[in-house]
């Protein structure tokens, strides 16, 4: 008996110790775990989120907050002169992570230029204000936007945004195209919007469906695909992450006109690889088509890395590293769509949400 009552004690100490030590790890610390400077550039930290972006240092320390009127600032970016570029405003209630007002901020929260001209809605989410001729619109942008000048949206040295310059702005649109799935579809779209506010160039993903190289199964994981979320959603069939100017680099530097500064780099979130765009020509268009020569150069591999660039990395998977290992590279001329160089490894499958 007195053996039993030992083991009993024994084994409720042990288990006391071990709900005791599960209980210390459901504690996160908050703020600035870790900073060395010797290390870690003594920079500031843009966070983006709901109503405000907030501004911090090294140690945690609030710097600077800007009220974004319930925008969410996907992503907020900081310009030299204290300058924010992000959204304000709700987003498109019926759509799908659609942004309301891309806005240029000065550093006291001064709208120095805005843009929202992508669509117009029936009636402005909470706090909008009206256009001057009484109607609402929204830009629909998602995940990503460059301004002239700065392709990483970051500081670089030698790099310097033209405020009032050229804008690319990676946004959704609502389209249809059969041959991807019978429902309407959430497309990404990239346009470029010029100081005036006037988009002056387009690209559309669903038009260039059969450059991307799927395979059987994979559009037929695209086709089963259905439309979620309200009026203005529908089948993401791709999901964009990121696109931006490739800006100077070394490669174009070397002679690889694929590089030229003015092409843009994008990457698909369901895709999984990279692909440049060479716009060729910004001019004025029905932003309904995208401009001749809008060709995609496509690869799985890692970003490009131009001069005193960092390689912007979307969401990624598991599945991503193993990709890499077996490239399949598609060059094609922007004008004649030709191949001009190709190669080509194991067929992976990329990922697609059923």
């Amino acid at each position: 008996m007195k053996l039993l009552k030992s083991l009993a004690l024994g084994l409720g100490a042990v288990l006391a110790c071990s709900g005791m030590a599960s209980a210390e790890t459901d504690v996160i610390p908050v703020g600035t775990i870790k900073y060395n400077p010797a290390k870690a550039w003594n920079s500031y930290v843009i966070l983006a989120g709901s109503n405000t972006a907030k501004l911090i240092d090294r140690n945690g320390n609030l710097v600077k907050e800007w009220n974004q009127f319930g925008g969410e600032g996907m992503p907020n970016k900081v310009y030299p002169g204290g300058h924010l570029l992000t959204t304000l405003y709700p987003s498109l209630s019926s759509g799908a992570q659609d942004n309301n007002t891309v806005a240029l901020l000065d550093f006291d929260g001064n709208i120095v230029r805005q843009y929202n001209g992508w669509l117009k809605v029936d009636k402005g989410e909470r706090g909008q204000p009206a256009n001057p001729d009484g109607t609402y619109s929204v830009s629909r942008q998602h995940h990503d936007f460059q301004l002239e000048g700065s392709p990483t949206g970051y500081y670089a040295p030698g790099v310097k945004p033209k405020l009032d310059g050229k804008m690319l702005v990676l946004a959704h649109d609502n389209v249809s195209n059969p041959k991807i799935n019978s429902e309407v579809l959430l497309d990404d779209v990239i346009y470029i919007v010029d100081k005036k506010g006037e988009v002056i160039w387009t690209w559309y993903a669903n038009e260039h469906f059969d450059q991307f190289g799927f395979s059987g199964p994979a559009k037929n994981a695209i086709r089963a695909n259905t439309k979620r979320g309200g009026e203005h959603s529908g089948v993401d069939w791709l999901h964009i992450n990121c696109a931006s100017w490739l800006g100077p680099n070394k490669w174009y530097d070397k002679g690889d006109k694929r590089f030229h500064p003015d092409n843009i780099i994008s990457r698909q979130h369901h895709l999984r690889q990279p692909q440049l765009l060479a716009p060729v020509h910004h001019r004025p268009q029905d932003r309904r088509h995208r401009v001749a020569g809008g060709a995609s150069l496509r690869g799985h591999g890692r970003r490009p890395r131009p001069h005193h660039r960092r390689a912007r990395h979307a969401h990624d998977s598991q599945g991503a590293a193993r990709r890499r290992q077996h490239p399949d590279f598609r060059q094609r001329r922007p004008a004649s769509r030709r191949l001009v160089q190709g190669h080509s490894g194991p067929r992976l499958e990329p990922r697609h949400r059923i």
